[in-house]
């Protein structure tokens, strides 16, 4: 059975049960513990880095050839009796060339995700084969993914067990996978408690903040753009063939420089908001794992995995008590699906 059925069902099962199933047992697998110390998974990962090296090997070898060009361009450009022809020939050459560089780069990653996939399906079926035989042999118990759980005991944790299974010897941790033999479950809406903090706020203006910065640099390259097109319209046919290249590769270079702003504006946006918000997560982690541990929760997943879950194992509102605020009067915590 493929790893990933196995923990989509426990993710199902996790979303019926409520505190009138504390006599059962449950387990989790961590995966980004286990697999890196799977021979089978170093191995993949050997390979792969080989196939990337080759891949980087082949554009550098282009990004140089297209760095040669654009110096020979620009001597040629420097001469006071350049042909207009000639240098025409090379910008379509070299704007040729910045193509297929950016073609081998989308299409290498498409590639190197495929591999990586294929490579991965006889171990995830033979992980996943361990993960069945390890619960049986526990009794049938339930085994979710340690991504699923904000909160988690060692107890539960039967990574190890797996690994034995597969022959993988790792140092013996105290209680680790003896399983509890009672557990309650609880869940956490991030989604309702964030927006409540403090310091989600300030970070949200601070966010929009740097949003209109990026805006305003755009917004500057766009206008020296259009004064340099000005120019170029008004005296270019008094202009020497030398000098009018060069501000047509000067306009080149402010429309490039202004495309890769914008495509990469969502991204420098989305790596900001991560950075502002990583403080916020983890404190919020803390004040997790300490209400989890004064009410005696053995797990407490995100509301995202869950389908359908018992209000009063909601620990949301302990959580904003802890960080010194107090719940909204009969809020309702709606969860996106």
């Amino acid at each position: 059975m493929n790893i990933k059925r196995i923990f989509s069902l426990a993710v199902v099962f996790a979303s019926c049960l409520s505190a009138s199933f504390a006599q059962d047992k449950f387990a989790y697998f961590d995966e980004n513990y286990a697999m890196p110390l799977l021979p089978e998974y170093k191995a993949v990962q050997a390979e792969m880095e080989t196939f990337q090296k080759q891949i980087k090997t082949e554009l550098d070898k282009m990004e140089k050839e297209y760095q040669d060009k654009l110096k020979a361009l620009k001597d040629i450009a420097g001469k006071p009796d350049a042909s207009a022809v000639v240098l025409e020939a090379g910008q379509k050459e070299l704007e040729g060339l910045d193509k297929r560089i950016q073609k081998i780069e989308a299409e290498a990653q498409e590639e190197s995700k495929a591999k990586f996939a294929k490579k991965m399906d006889p171990i995830n079926t033979m992980v996943g084969k361990a993960l069945e035989e390890v619960s049986k042999e526990l009794g049938g118990v339930y085994v979710f993914r340690r991504e699923s759980a904000m909160y988690i005991v060692e107890e539960n944790n039967v990574s190890d067990l797996v690994l034995k299974k597969l022959g993988v010897t790792v140092p013996a941790v105290p209680n680790r996978g003896s399983l509890k033999s009672n557990n309650k479950l609880g869940y956490f809406d991030q989604n309702y408690v964030v927006p409540l903090l403090p310091e989600f706020k300030k970070a949200k203006k601070d966010l929009e903040t740097f949003q209109t910065f990026l805006k305003a640099e755009m917004e500057k390259i766009q206008t020296e753009g259009s004064k340099l097109m000005q120019e170029l319209e008004q005296l270019g046919a008094a202009m020497p063939p030398a000098q009018k290249q060069a501000k047509s590769d000067e306009l080149q270079k402010l429309d490039t420089k202004l495309q890769e702003m914008q495509q990469a504006a969502n991204g420098k946006v989305q790596e900001k908001y991560t950075k502002l918000l990583e403080p916020i997560i983890k404190n919020l982690q803390t004040k997790v794992d300490e209400v989890a541990k004064e009410n005696g929760y053995t797990y407490v997943f995100r509301l995202e995995v869950s389908l359908e879950e018992p209000k009063e194992a909601n620990i949301s509102d302990l959580v904003l008590k802890k960080l010194g605020i107090t719940p909204p009067p009969l809020a309702t915590t709606e969860k996106k699906n």
